[in-house]
């Protein structure tokens, strides 16, 4: 079944987005990144989410990172509903996931950003 992301806040399929899902306290989420929640992070947390990907990861920064990847998804989730699906537990198993997204919104090597795939 694929999964139905939002797009421009309208149910939809972005085929765009990477398919990373992450399980916390029993329910399934969806990770994906665009700019615009990256933005809207930076705004509400003060982290630049850009360096703390690669850079050291900090409880700020993770939870921020989480909030983004999730609204998308989850437009309506907020800061602290992420902030509550966070335990030392599964942090590692967050940053992998975080990680697996970040890495899988970016476009192909040897494409421009925005330039469609050829098809085959």
């Amino acid at each position: 079944m694929p999964k139905s992301n939002k797009v421009a806040g309208k149910p939809g399929l972005d085929p765009t987005l990477p398919d990373v899902e992450l399980i916390l306290s029993g329910e399934t989420y969806h990770l994906a990144y665009d700019f615009n929640a990256l933005v809207q992070a930076a705004e509400v947390t003060g982290v630049n989410l850009l360096t703390s990907v690669m850079g050291e990861i900090t409880p700020q920064s993770l939870r921020g990172l989480l909030w983004a990847s999730l609204l998308k998804d989850q437009p309506d989730i907020t800061i602290e509903e992420v902030g509550a699906l966070i335990r030392p537990h599964n942090i590692a198993t967050i940053r992998q996931a975080i990680v697996t997204a970040w890495f899988g919104s970016m476009p192909d090597a040897g494409r421009e950003p925005g330039e469609a795939k050829a098809r085959s």
